[in-house]
Formats: C-alpha cells, structure tokens, sequence
C-alpha cells in the first residue's frame, strides 16, 4: 500500500511538472519571438537610418550619375556627335581673349598640372600620416595614382586629336580626351575636401569645403578650354571622370569603415 501510495504522489507529480512545463512554454516562446523582433528592428534601423550608410548611397549614387555622364559622353564621341558643337564653343570662347584673361588662365591652368599635383598630393599624404589617419592617406594615395592610370588609358584608347580650330596658348602634348587636368583636380582637390571634412563638425564648412573644391575643378576645365588646348567634351568627360573615381573611393572607405565598427 505504501509502494502504491508513492507511486501515485510521483505520478501526480510529474503531471503536474507537465501541466506547468507546457503552461509555460507558450510564454517562452512568445518571450523569443519578442526578443527577435526587438533584435531584429535594431539592427534594420542601424542599417537603414545611420548616417554612415545615408552616406555611403550619396557616394555610390553620384558616382553612379558621374561615370553615366562620362559614357554618355564618351559614346556620343565615338559616333561623331560631338563635333560640331566643340569647334563652335572653342570658336566663341576664342572671341574672349584678352592678355589679362590669358594670363589668368595660365595661372589658373597651372593648379591641374602635374607637378603641382604630385607636390599636393605628397603634402597631404604627409599631414594625413602626421595625424595617424592611415584610412584617409590610402585613400588620397589611390584617388591620385587612379586618375593618373585612368587618365593614361582613356586617352589611349579614344585617342582624339587636340583641337586644331584655334591658337593653342600653351604648349602641351598627348592626346585630347579626356583632359587629365580636368580627371587629377576633380579627383585629387574633392578627395581632399572629403578627407577634410572628417575633422569638421560644421555642416557649412564642409559644403564650403566640399563647394571649393567642385569651383577650382570648373575653372581649371574652363581654362583648358579658353586656352584652345581642350574641346568643351574633353574637360567635361574628365571632370565626370574624376568626380566618379573620388566617390567610388570613398564609398569603399565608407563601407569598410562601417563593417569594422559594425
């Protein structure tokens, strides 16, 4: 009677663990899927609203809209569309030489060469490692030798002939499109802005910043214009050109970022 009597209490009682066991498991797993959804929603908003990849669609995106102009360009060069309407720009921008005006456009011409390029480059790559920013000297190292290569091999597969139709002002080599001033200083002189902007809180600053550098590529295009050794094409292929490569860059710096601090 006794073994009988302490079997039903132990059959009672693990019962009775059943009942509560399967009571609770609804709980838990209400409790998990809750928890999920709270981890999930984190990580959806980290990725969908932090600034950094808000950033890195504004690189991808206008690097996208760069490198589209440039093939635009380059295609409508190819099939013979462009031609016309160089020589008459090159033909109305001549009218407007003047020796003040040239003198301008020599100095101005002189911020996209390759010398002064070189000397700017090495400059902010000494500052960049002085202040232990390793991520930003890559990125000026490649955004300056990516223009050059890019630059190098444009040219020698379009292979078009420097404009003829007026004076060159200057003595210059090579072929035409696209204007390597116009690829190095959109490159070079927007990386450096980008760079800089890292080490500025001032939302103002940075667009003056990131202004100054867009208004120095422009005039150094322009001035290869005026001067009679580029057609309007060629400066505004290598601006696109340029712009696109320091965008692209720097949405791969930001994505590598992102992924090691995420």
């Amino acid at each position: 009677m006794f073994c009988r009597s302490q079997r039903k209490s132990r059959s009672l009682f693990q019962s009775q663990w059943s009942a509560e066991r399967v009571r609770s498991r609804p709980f838990t797993i209400s409790t998990c899927l809750v928890a999920a959804s709270v981890h999930f929603v984190k990580i959806t908003n980290r990725l969908v609203f932090s600034a950094r990849v808000g950033r890195l669609c504004l690189w991808w995106g206008g690097a996208v809209l760069a490198i589209g102009t440039f093939a635009r360009i380059t295609r409508e060069l190819i099939e013979g569309e462009t031609g016309a309407l160089d020589r008459g720009i090159l033909l109305r921008v001549a009218k407007f030489r003047t020796p003040s005006l040239t003198r301008a456009a020599i100095d101005v011409t002189a911020l996209g060469s390759t010398a002064l390029v070189i000397l700017l480059s090495g400059f902010a790559l000494l500052v960049l490692l002085a202040m232990r920013d390793r991520r930003g000297a890559l990125q000026l190292l490649l955004a300056s030798a990516g223009a050059g290569i890019l630059t190098f091999v444009t040219k020698n597969m379009i292979e078009r002939v420097r404009p003829l139709d007026v004076t060159q002002l200057i003595v210059v080599s090579g072929f035409s499109y696209p204007s390597g001033h116009s690829v190095s200083t959109s490159a070079l002189y927007l990386t450096i802005a980008i760079i800089g902007c890292r080490y500025v809180q001032r939302a103002s600053a940075r667009a003056t910043m990131v202004l100054a550098a867009f208004v120095v590529s422009v005039l150094v295009a322009a001035s290869r214009v005026y001067l009679g050794v580029h057609y309007a094409t060629d400066v505004l292929s290598g601006l696109s050109l340029g712009v696109a490569w320091a965008l692209l860059l720097t949405g791969l710096f930001t994505l590598h970022a992102h992924r090691r601090d995420g």
